[in-house]
């Protein structure tokens, strides 16, 4: 999970994967939407992707919307995605991002 304060331009880290044939390289940015944040992710949580995969979102964004603060059960998705060039996809990853109120 990761934290941003309200009215601060979120810039997501990104993603890495590593492949035994084709080596490392930078995994592309499948979207971001807001979501129903499930139980027990809160603004202290240690986990940065959660297992549990998104529900109960909303369209696609261009970005974490940073000008209001997220509600209560709710939090952005930025998922990621990676396949190889023989085709192999890797399971989705999701970021977890909280907009906290300053």
């Amino acid at each position: 999970m990761t934290s941003v304060l309200q009215a601060v331009r979120y810039k997501d880290a990104g993603a890495m994967v590593a492949d035994n044939i084709d080596g490392s390289s930078l995994v592309a940015r499948a979207g971001v939407r807001l979501c129903a944040r499930p139980a027990g992710l809160s603004t202290t949580s240690g986990s940065d992707s959660l297992p549990s995969a998104p529900s109960g979102c909303g369209a696609g964004l261009a970005a974490v919307n940073t000008t209001l603060p997220t509600g209560a059960g709710e939090a952005y998705v930025v998922t990621f995605s990676a396949a190889d060039t023989a085709g192999n996809a890797a399971a989705a990853v999701h970021r977890w991002v909280i907009v906290t109120a300053r």
